[in-house]
């Protein structure tokens, strides 16, 4: 039955009535009555399609689609079973559902179909039995859904997990002839409501919005509406839903693809006239995912509105991935003698504008600044290492182990050149076994979970040994300057770095004298005050995996990446900054000889 409120002339509602009324006699819909039968089959292929439906005005959203009809609570079940059938032919997902007037205490209910494969869920209808908002979702869905949203009565949201996530939201809004607070309050929330989702999430805002979008406002929001509208003008409910759109970034798919008439308006008059009222929008970030969007009668339940259907196909672009940070040099080239002059000579005149040993200056800005200096002065002299060059590099050793007949090793090469056998990266869960709702949060999931494996208890103060009756014989002076050297030519290369990523064995080995000076005033520094840069006690922790259920972070182990420079002060100095060999129980070259003595000795007891 048409709704009332719809026509202000009370003798051109009441002749409405008597054409319905003739329509009902003969058994037929006034949709089937006055427009053209068309079947329409759904092109979805899995969680692309979203239906939506509004019992009070069914409807239906085959791949992000609307159809409508009047139904009262009493005829909800009836109907419901019809529905559950009609989107099983028709290889829908989820339905919309809107004043079901179906009331309920919970703030939503689910109800399952005979067969377990949809499930209805709703919100309370007003205890005048108006209003109220629902989501059929069906089955395998229904596995995928994160999170339901009863926003109020007239505004209902589900999210769904994904890569991105899904975020369908089904509203109806009021009547051109409301008053106009109650517009205000259902744009009020509305507005709240959007502001809460994801701005990276697909959000698809399907629903009757008794709204007209006209070509004046294609004119003058041509970025937000499409050239191709069913009306020239603009109601004011058209022009609530524009401004919406042009805050919130949400485009109407309808006015986006040429159609003719008949395949635009989505609710058609008792009297025959025909209008546009439904609306189905999706955000701009998405707006390329659309291929096609028209009317259809198909899912025939006895409606005055019909199919409004758009067709989603995910449009992704390649990541470009995250910004590096840590820039890699193609150190290689400072094993000529001309490179690594130019860069020795390149060191010396960044060097000259900075001061070193300023007391002034906090001792990790000053060790940024060297460092930056030395970033740039390899990035002008190196440059950055080329990924064609390891390319270059395997191909060789592929054609080499080729000639040779080492199969083994050549489809080793041709593999992990392919990409075979490198398993997905999955996605880690929390510690409590929930997923993480961003990269920020699992990274701070990471930080806990290695602050409590690594960070262990050294016990009570009196465990710990008594301090010793006399001083030993160490040397406490300051590291020399040939020291220094001497534990930057004992540096192994191909080492990764800490947070001074461009502070490597190759960078101090190639910048000479200019860059064990300049270090040695760092190391002197931390040596006397014993305060070192924040980037030398700040470690690069990287999570390995090892066998088992890779989404557990227990199934990880991390190794650390530290500074190079800090490895001077650790094991540079032996004899300036350490004990002896001998206090330190070891005996250098022996202690292998001495474990095959031992093994040697046990073996002659057993044999005996």
């Amino acid at each position: 039955m048409p709704y009332p409120d719809r026509y202000d002339n009370p003798e051109e509602e009441e002749l409405l009535w008597v054409q319905y009324a003739l329509c009902q006699s003969t058994n037929i819909t006034v949709a089937d009555y006055y427009a053209e039968k068309v079947t329409t089959k759904s092109v979805n292929a899995g969680f692309e399609g979203v239906v939506y439906t509004d019992y009070d005005h069914f409807k239906t959203v085959v791949d992000g689609v609307l159809e409508k009809r009047r139904a009262s609570s009493s005829t909800m079940k009836g109907k419901s079973h019809q529905l559950f059938m009609g989107c099983t032919d028709a290889g829908v997902d989820i339905v919309g559902i809107q004043e079901h007037r179906l009331i309920t205490s919970s703030p939503t209910e689910e109800l399952w179909s005979d067969d377990k494969n949809w499930v209805l869920v709703y919100t309370s209808a007003t205890d005048q039995r108006l209003g109220g908002v629902g989501l059929v979702i069906s089955k395998d869905i229904y596995k995928c859904l994160q999170s339901i949203n009863p926003v109020s009565q007239r505004i209902l949201s589900a999210t769904f997990h994904g890569n991105p996530e899904t975020t369908v939201t089904v509203v109806y809004a009021p009547t051109e002839s409301a008053n106009t607070t109650e517009k205000d309050d259902f744009y009020s929330t509305l507005k709240d409501h959007l502001e809460r989702v994801k701005p990276h999430s697909k959000h698809l805002v399907i629903g009757d919005f008794n709204a007209r979008l006209g070509m004046d406002s294609h004119v003058t929001h041509p970025a937000v509406i499409g050239p191709h509208c069913f009306y020239s003008e603009t109601n004011d409910n058209g022009e609530r839903l524009v401004n919406l759109c042009q805050e919130h970034k949400l485009r109407p798919a309808q006015s986006r693809f040429p159609q003719p008439s008949k395949r635009l308006w989505t609710w058609m008059h008792p009297g025959g006239s025909t209008q546009q009222l439904d609306h189905i929008l999706i955000n701009g970030k998405w707006l390329n995912s659309l291929r096609n969007c028209r009317a259809y009668n198909s899912v025939e339940l006895d409606s005055d509105h019909r199919i409004l259907s758009v067709m989603l196909v995910s449009s992704l672009r390649t990541s470009k991935g995250k910004p590096c940070r840590r820039p890699k040099f193609n150190w290689k080239k400072l094993r000529t003698a001309e490179t690594k002059k130019e860069f020795q000579v390149e060191l010396s005149n960044r060097f000259q504008g900075l001061a070193f040993d300023d007391a002034s200056t906090p001792i990790t800005k000053r060790y940024g600044q060297w460092e930056k200096a030395v970033a740039e002065a390899a990035e002008k002299v190196v440059g950055k290492s080329d990924e064609l060059d390891f390319l270059n590099q395997q191909l060789e050793n592929l054609q080499e182990a080729d000639k040779k007949g080492d199969y083994n090793t050549t489809w080793k090469i041709v593999n992990s050149l392919a990409g075979k056998g490198r398993r997905p990266s999955p996605r880690v869960k929390k510690r409590d076994g929930s997923a993480p709702s961003s990269d920020s949060e699992l990274l701070d999931e990471w930080r806990l979970y290695f602050a409590d494996l690594l960070n262990n208890d050294s016990g009570p103060p009196e465990s710990l040994p008594p301090p010793a009756d006399r001083d030993l014989p160490i040397s406490t002076d300051p590291p020399t300057l040939e020291e220094t050297v001497k534990a930057i030519q004992d540096l192994k290369n191909n080492k990764a770095p800490g947070l001074d990523c461009a502070i490597t064995a190759e960078a101090l080995q190639g910048g000479g004298y200019v860059m064990a000076k300049s270090i040695h005033t760092f190391c002197t520094e931390v040596f006397t005050t014993l305060t070192p840069p924040e980037q030398w006690i700040t470690n690069v922790i990287i999570p390995l995996p090892k066998k088992g259920d890779l989404t557990l972070m227990t199934n990880y182990r991390g190794i650390s990446l530290m500074s190079v420079a800090a490895k001077l002060i650790e094991k540079g100095y032996p004899e300036t900054g350490g004990v002896t060999r001998q206090q330190r129980n070891f005996n250098y070259r022996l202690s292998r000889a001495r474990m095959v003595v031992e093994v040697e000795g046990k073996m002659a007891v057993s044999l005996e």
